[in-house]
């Protein structure tokens, strides 16, 4: 065979290899993982293009060859995990693949935009303790603020400094999907090419940047929301207020303004909030798309008196644009959690006040709990290196029957600080 036809064959077997999903080097492969072997038709191709005489390992993180032949011999340390041990006052070599690892070995570094903002206390201390109730070392865990200098330079520091874990949270409230997707698809470069797991959480990325992991081999998992979820999780308790409670009208016809503050992803979670609606059978109708700020008073006034009782819905994209919207409404004639449906999302301390009150309807919060024991039980399958689902956690609906508990339970770790 001519020295062409072998590179070609050789280049084939690498391309087949990445295509039918190469698993993590030193790890068996599940069926949520891409595999460590071809698929028995993938095989066949290869085998019939390189005529048998080139087979390629492709090792997670960097898509390169790591070893050729057909035996056993090629990538055997890297397939088992195997490190001879570093001679003491030496530098341990660079890894040159995922190694398994005993989540109290391993050092977790953990990147959270306002992590040390008192609302962040609750998804703070609770992904730090169900960590800890996982078996990964408290001491060997470090926080580090997202928000100062961005998530990547966190990211490159805390790899820097040897950081054999990453949970990262990417992206801010500003960030349209694209945007989103650039960012953690960097900071996944980036774990990859040191061969350390990432789990991103809060924001999560596209189907698209997920299946790129998979199949460039990346240890990497998303468990959190995409830039459509506060509009998913606000279909859900507009569903679960019931016909009655938000059609006050009982024309089967939801009339609504929405209320933002002009960003990318308000778009994709006001897109995301009509369809759910729509799936769940709801007609509606936004009449007006309103901008949180100095006008916004006069805007949602004219719609209210030019509409009247047939506008029954204020969605907003925070509580923080919701907070304010009951003083508004009073002052236009209405009483809201009345004649008026009000709902936020973020269950700020304000608007939980207000729907204890009776003055707005509801709000969305992230179940920090569910959330963090999912984050914890992914961060202890990928040390041992398993690969869990990507999954969205949903969030709860918060109306007066639980606002209290949910208050009280944000409150405690602002009492334990």
């Amino acid at each position: 065979m001519s020295m062409k036809h072998r590179i070609q064959g050789l280049l084939a077997a690498i391309l087949i290899s990445v295509m039918s999903g190469t698993a993590l080097a030193g790890c068996s492969s599940t069926e949520s993982t891409a595999g460590t072997a071809q698929t028995e038709a993938g095989a066949d191709t290869a085998a019939e293009q390189s005529g048998n005489e080139a087979s390629a390992v492709v090792t997670a993180g960097n898509g390169s060859e790591a070893g050729t032949g057909t035996g056993e011999a090629a990538g055997t340390d890297a397939a088992t995990g195997a490190a001879e041990e570093t001679p003491a006052g030496e530098t341990p070599a660079a890894p040159t693949a995922y190694e398994p690892a005993e989540p109290s070995q391993v050092r977790v570094g953990i990147v959270l935009n306002d992590a040390f903002d008192e609302d962040r206390a609750d998804y703070r201390e609770t992904l730090l303790k169900e960590l800890a109730a996982k078996g990964f070392d408290p001491d060997k865990m470090t926080v580090l603020d997202g928000d100062e200098g961005g998530a990547e330079a966190a990211v490159h520091r805390l790899l820097e400094d040897g950081t054999g874990f990453l949970i990262v949270e990417a992206g801010d409230d500003e960030d349209g999907q694209e945007k989103l997707d650039a960012e953690i698809g960097r900071i996944a470069d980036a774990a990859a090419k040191a061969f350390v797991p990432v789990i991103f959480i809060w924001h999560a990325p596209s189907q698209k940047e997920m299946l790129r992991w998979k199949v460039m081999g990346y240890a990497a998992v998303a468990l959190g929301s995409d830039c459509g979820g506060t509009g998913r999780d606000q279909a859900a308790l507009l569903w679960s207020l019931g016909r009655k409670n938000r059609d006050l009208d009982d024309d089967a016809h939801l009339r609504y303004v929405y209320v933002g503050e002009g960003e990318d992803w308000e778009k994709d979670s006001h897109r995301v909030l009509e369809e759910e609606l729509q799936k769940k059978g709801i007609r509606t109708e936004c009449v007006a798309e309103l901008k949180d700020g100095k006008g916004l008073e006069a805007a949602l006034t004219e719609q209210l008196n030019a509409r009247g009782k047939a506008l029954e819905l204020v969605v907003c994209s925070g509580d923080d644009i919701a907070e304010d919207i009951p003083e508004i409404a009073e002052r236009a004639g209405r009483v809201p959690g009345r004649d008026l449906v009000i709902i936020g999302a973020g269950a700020d301390d304000d608007v939980l006040g207000l729907i204890i009150k009776g003055k707005v309807t509801g709000t969305v919060y992230r179940d920090v709990l569910t959330e963090s024991k999912s984050v914890a039980s992914a961060a202890a399958q990928l040390c041992a290196l398993e690969i869990p689902d990507n999954a969205v956690v949903p969030g709860i609906s918060v109306t007066s029957v639980n606002a209290q508990e949910i208050r009280d339970y944000r409150e405690s770790f602002l009492r334990s600080k």
